[in-house]
């Protein structure tokens, strides 16, 4: 049960509860020393003379980048006669793409934009010689308008072959030959990085039910076809699926050399529209030009585009069923957002 606000730490006062990682609960507290607010991750300790729990708060600093989550101090404390590992970080107040994805819809072009700047701390992190293993929606975190990689309790060091154990992973989010070999390499993270960007652009908020509604979902898991079984929202762009699926590919000979490789893919992505959902039968585009597009819900379906208010009679269609009219509706959307 989550400590009460309230409850004081040392130098730091529970303000709020944020949420439970793998092995410990993260609070937003008040540093009364400064007099500033940070994010505190309290982790209990077996032993205070061992600082096992303090590898999460090493790791992450050493992977200091503008695009992972900012380690301040880490040290032990008692709470209630308990020790804990006690980890001052940055706090993000934009909470995390999971969280985002569970308030609202995100167009493709957002949920691109929203992971861009993720790769380039993953990247830093590898050249530290640092696996992540626990890349998720719920793992990145926001701050205004950038996104910065968190939770490092799972990270470790490669050894020389550049390879660190199977021991602790995101489970879902780990390619095949993390079952089979049981080793995590630079090529798990991508992997990982991949299958995140694919639940942001499907916009899929319950990511757990999901997997509870397939059948053979550990065969789906470890022979990296999962993908495959839950299936795309129709308008995705295809361009945007061959990224995900390079990333994400079973073998790891196929899949991107490198963060900066895959990174590099997606700045190459030539942005048309950035339509955004309203209703399931209306999209719309904003910006300097209002683009609109809809099907109407009677017989016969009418789809209809509308730039600044004046409606494109030659982009007008009519369908005998409401599914066909919602098909073209995606369609259009899927081959208007790229270039």
């Amino acid at each position: 049960m989550p400590f009460p606000n309230g409850t004081a730490i040392g130098k730091y006062k529970i303000k709020g509860f944020i949420g439970a990682g793998h092995f410990g609960e993260v609070y937003r507290v008040r540093d009364r020393a400064i007099d500033a607010d940070s994010a505190l991750k309290l982790l209990p300790i077996a032993d205070p003379k061992h600082y096992v729990e303090l590898v999460e708060a090493k790791i992450q600093h050493k992977c200091r980048h503008q695009n992972c989550v900012t380690i301040n101090s880490a040290d032990v404390k008692s709470v209630g006669g308990t020790p804990y590992a006690c980890i001052d970080m940055e706090l993000m107040t934009g909470g995390s793409l999971e969280s985002l994805l569970e308030r609202q819809f995100l167009s493709v072009r957002h949920a691109v934009k929203l992971i861009t700047d993720v790769p380039f701390g993953l990247e830093h992190a590898h050249c530290q010689g640092i696996v992540h293993k626990d890349i998720k929606p719920g793992n990145i975190l926001l701050v205004g308008d950038v996104a910065k990689l968190s939770d490092f309790g799972l990270s470790e060091e490669m050894n020389e072959y550049g390879k660190g154990s199977g021991l602790f992973a995101y489970v879902t989010h780990q390619p095949p030959e993390f079952f089979s070999s049981s080793e995590i390499t630079i090529k798990s993270d991508i992997y990982s990085l991949g299958m995140t960007l694919y639940r942001l652009v499907n916009n899929i908020n319950d990511w757990q039910v999901k997997l509870q509604n397939l059948s053979n979902v550990e065969t789906h898991v470890t022979k990296g076809s999962l993908i495959a079984a839950v299936g795309w929202q129709p308008w995705v762009p295809e361009k945007i699926r061959k990224i995900i699926l390079k990333a994400c590919a079973s073998h790891p000979d196929r899949r991107y050399n490198s963060v900066r490789e895959y990174r590099q893919a997606t700045d190459r992505i030539s942005w048309i529209n950035d339509w955004s959902r309203i209703t399931p039968t209306q999209w719309s585009v904003q910006g300097t030009r209002l683009a609109e597009i809809s099907i109407t819900t009677t017989a016969p379906f009418k789809f209809e585009s509308k730039v600044n208010g004046r409606r494109q009679n030659a982009a007008t269609r009519q369908f005998l069923s409401s599914s066909a009219a919602l098909d073209y509706l995606h369609e259009y959307i899927a081959t208007s957002t790229l270039s």
